[in-house]
């Protein structure tokens, strides 16, 4: 039964990798009224790299209240679409913007929402369609991060498809028909929660969230919040409490998952990796995986009582 799966995963690679239509839409989310010349240099890596997928359509959201003549002319130049606003976009708006101008397009079939501090590989769209297609009942694929706000999806962990009850909003696939169903993303908060929430809506269309195994994008993390952002973590949380409270009540589970990434696991993976350069790394790495596994587990028996019991299904 093994081989089979793996035949069919490897005659479905061949056939993506063979495709000469464009069926999926990147939407990388630009925010930088300061015109820092630094992030626009990173945003344009980022497109950049989705386009070398032939099955691509990138669109660069400029969400700053005006038009960048360089971005839009560099876009134009590398075969990509430049939509700029007239006011300041909220982080979920700009995002919006992008997915409303893919959906009356047929040919686009799956559409991924990007940060602009991601860096992908060539093969990453395609790669991401194939673990969307081989998996049931999935709503959104991520990859795994080389720095992950979300610990379980640190590149430690690379050596396996992992069902999770949340996602970040980093580098994330969806077929257009679910991200419509979700409602896009929530744009009553500024840039915190918005991936929960869209977390919560897949889980009660029935839909799972995939990270999938070997597939890997660098994060540059951080760089945008630290030169340029509209985002308010306590507005946000204040909202989040009251429109949520089924997520939240009685808990800090939110803000003790975000605070989770950053901790003494990531720290002493981090360490050993160090150590242990190459294959070998990696290996030991695999074998601590069940290690660390047993303390994500008790980690979310500890949140029960907040997530929904469904979501652990997976």
């Amino acid at each position: 039964m093994a081989d089979r799966e793996v035949k069919l995963e490897h005659e479905l690679r061949n056939y993506l990798n063979n495709m000469s239509k464009i069926e999926i839409g990147v939407v990388v989310n630009y925010y930088n009224p300061t015109r820092n010349k630094s992030l626009i240099y990173q945003t344009l890596l980022s497109a950049l790299s989705y386009k070398g997928s032939k099955v691509c359509t990138v669109i660069i959201v400029d969400g700053s209240g005006f038009e960048d003549e360089f971005l839009k002319n560099t876009a134009f130049e590398n075969g990509m679409i430049y939509l700029a606003s007239d006011r300041k976009l909220k982080f979920a708006e700009g995002y919006n913007n992008g997915i409303d101008f893919f959906v009356n397009q047929e040919d686009i079939k799956y559409i991924i929402l990007s940060a602009n501090d991601i860096i992908v590989p060539e093969s990453l769209p395609t790669d991401l369609l194939t673990a969307y297609l081989t998996n049931g009942n999935v709503g959104c694929v991520i990859p795994y991060l080389t720095k992950g706000d979300y610990y379980l999806q640190n590149e430690y962990f690379l050596f396996k498809n992992r069902f999770v009850p949340l996602m970040t909003l980093n580098c994330n696939f969806f077929s257009k028909e679910d991200l419509i169903s979700i409602g896009r993303v929530p744009e009553y908060l500024s840039g915190y929660f918005n991936d929960v929430v869209m977390s919560h809506r897949l889980h009660q269309i029935g839909k799972r969230i995939l990270i999938a195994k070997n597939v890997l994008a660098i994060h540059l993390l951080s760089k945008t919040v630290a030169i340029s952002s509209s985002a308010s973590y306590d507005a946000d949380w204040l909202i989040f409490k009251e429109q949520h409270s089924e997520l939240t009540s009685g808990s800090t589970f939110v803000i003790n998952a975000k605070k989770f990434s950053s901790g003494k696991i990531e720290h002493f993976f981090s360490l050993l990796m160090g150590m242990m350069p190459g294959v070998k790394a990696k290996r030991n790495l695999e074998k601590l995986y069940y290690v660390v596994y047993g303390i994500e587990a008790f980690f979310f028996k500890l949140m029960k009582n907040v997530i929904p019991r469904s979501w652990f299904k997976a």
